[in-house]
This record gives structure tokens, C-alpha cells and sequence, in this order.
């Protein structure tokens, strides 16, 4: 693996070394430490400083990998997705100042930028991770749906070695049936969406039960359960991550940019922002434009009765 870290000196940035530890390194693994900072003299010479010091640190931590360092200058976004490009890295560390409301939705982050345009994975490391033993990620929460997005995600997943002792939860999510009985007129309609939502439910279980039964053989039968969620995908990933004591959620991405990505989001973006703990957005690993469906983690949407 060749892993970036991005950091800013904030208590972030001590998260975001802390989630690097908490994966366990294969030997031969490449890790770049990076700062970006405003162009003028002294922040070069203070950052280069730090750098050497908290990368000699992690080296001696780190045994059997190799780590390095780079100061670049300019917008961090820019200059992060570009260095990952250039570089080959096949995933980004980074840690999330937690913005919210107005400045957030105008101007973003520099960990939500990341997220739109990163040609690889992204973990954004929370602050909260700071309190926890660096042995690795514990609890690890996967949101699937029926698309290539996040078979790509399980994929990936399975590709990375984690602790003997981690423990996996497959979740989808189904709309509620609350919900469809909105354009129902008759208790006939009603019925049949009853069993098709029940339907849906049962081919949810059978698909969560295939996907555990595939990351089984990569983790260990004993370290995997599922989950089938209903509501508002974003609202029960994160219901469901907090109860089960998530400490990284995992979850596919297509990329959305530009302005539909300013005025709608996605969920993936939504969770990464909300989550109280670590997220990986998985992506970079499909080829744009091979599928177009959205990664959101609610399965096949139910078919609507006509009345």
C-alpha cells in the first residue's frame, strides 16, 4: 500500500496518525506524511521541522514500513488530490475539522473536498479516535446496497489486514413502509405493499447473509453479523452505528461533483460528515462511468403500486 497522510498540527491530525495505527500495516508499506501550507518562508521551515520529527517518530513505530515526508504549498485540497495522483497512493488518511451549517454548505472543508475529487479511498479520521487504544479498529460497520459501488467497498475491505479481534456488521438499508402508503388508495394497494415490502426484506436478509458468507472467508465467520435497517439511509447508518459502538463505518462512493453534489450531497458524504466515528469512502476503484447507480446503502427501491 502507498498511504498519505495528510495532517495540519490540529487535534485532527493526531487522530488521523492514530487511524493509521489502527490498521495493521503490511510489510513494505509506503507512507507519506504531508502538510500543506499558506506560501511564506517561516510556515516552510516550521512545517519541514515538524514533519522530520513526527516521521522519524513514526518510523521507529512502524516497523517493516517506510515512511517519508512532503511540505507542499497552496490550496490543501488541491494540492492533496494532486499529490495522490502523482504519487500512485492507494489511500488517504485525513482528519475532519468538523464544520457545520452555512460555512460548511458554501465554502466545504478540506476533508469534504477530498472526498469529491480523492482518486483512491479516503479514511477522515475523527477527534474522537484520540481517546481510543491504538490496536486497531474494533467495531467495523459496512453499508451495502445492490450496487457495484459497494461490492467495491467489501472488496476492498476484505483486501486490508485488520485484527484477529475485529468485528464486521454488514448493514443495508429499506425504506420504510410507513412511507409508501402515502399514494395508496385502497386497502387492496395496502396489502400488496405490505408483502412487497416484506419481500423486500427477506431479499435484503439473503443478500447480507451471501455478502457475510464472502467476507467470512477473509475475517473469520465469527467476526461477521448483518443488519437490515429502515428510514432515511443516512439517519439509520448512523442510529445503527452509534448503537452497535462503530468506530469506522465503511462505505462505497460513485464521486458526485460540481454543483448536484453542492445542493444534494449523498450519503456517504452526509454520514462522513455526521459520523462520531472514523469513515472510509471507498473510491477511485470503478471506472467512471462503468455504473451509474448511486451508492447510498438502501437496497433495491420497492415497486410502487399503481391505484
Amino acid at each position: 500500500m502507498k498511504i498519505i497522510v495528510a495532517i495540519d498540527g490540529s487535534q485532527g491530525s493526531e487522530a488521523t496518525v492514530d487511524a493509521l495505527e489502527n490498521i495493521q500495516l503490511a510489510s513494505g508499506t509506503e507512507v507519506k506524511l504531508l502538510i500543506v501550507i499558506e506560501p511564506y518562508k517561516d510556515a516552510l521551515v516550521l512545517a519541514t521541522e515538524a514533519l522530520k520529527g513526527m516521521s522519524e517518530e513514526l518510523q521507529k513505530r512502524l516497523v517493516g514500513c517506510t515512511v517519508t515526508y512532503e511540505v507542499a504549498q497552496g490550496d490543501a485540497k488541491s494540492q492533496i488530490t494532486e499529490i495522490a495522483k502523482q504519487w500512485s497512493a492507494t489511500l488517504i488518511i485525513m482528519g475532519s475539522r468538523g464544520k457545520k451549517g452555512l460555512e460548511l454548505m458554501l465554502m466545504g472543508s478540506v476533508s469534504q473536498g477530498v472526498l469529491t475529487q480523492a482518486p483512491c479511498p479516503v479514511i477522515i479520521a475523527k477527534t474522537s479516535d484520540v481517546k481510543n487504544i491504538k490496536n486497531g479498529f474494533k467495531n467495523i460497520l459496512i453499508t451495502v446496497d445492490n450496487s457495484d459501488f459497494s461490492q467495491a467497498a467489501l472488496s476492498w475491505l476484505s483486501g486490508i489486514q485488520w485484527g484477529p479481534n475485529t468485528q464486521f456488521k454488514l448493514v443495508t438499508i429499506v425504506q420504510p413502509l410507513v412511507d409508501s402508503f402515502d399514494s395508496v388508495g385502497n386497502i387492496t394497494d395496502a396489502t400488496l405493499l405490505t408483502r412487497q415490502h416484506d419481500d423486500l426484506i427477506e431479499l435484503a436478509k439473503t443478500e447480507l447473509d451471501k455478502l457475510a458468507t464472502e467476507l467470512a472467508t477473509s475475517v473469520g465467520q465469527q467476526n461477521v453479523t448483518n443488519e437490515v435497517g429502515e428510514g432515511e439511509p443516512k439517519d439509520a447508518i448512523l442510529n445503527i452505528a452509534a448503537a452497535w459502538s462503530a468506530d469506522l463505518i465503511v462505505m462505497g462512493s460513485h464521486g458526485r461533483t460540481g454543483l448536484d453534489k453542492l445542493l444534494l450531497g449523498s450519503v456517504s458524504q452526509a454520514v462522513a460528515l455526521h459520523a462520531p466515528c472514523s469513515v472510509a469512502i471507498v473510491r477511485g476503484i470503478i471506472t467512471k462511468g462503468q455504473n451509474k447507480q448511486r451508492q447510498t446503502g438502501l437496497f433495491s427501491s420497492m415497486p410502487k403500486v399503481n391505484g
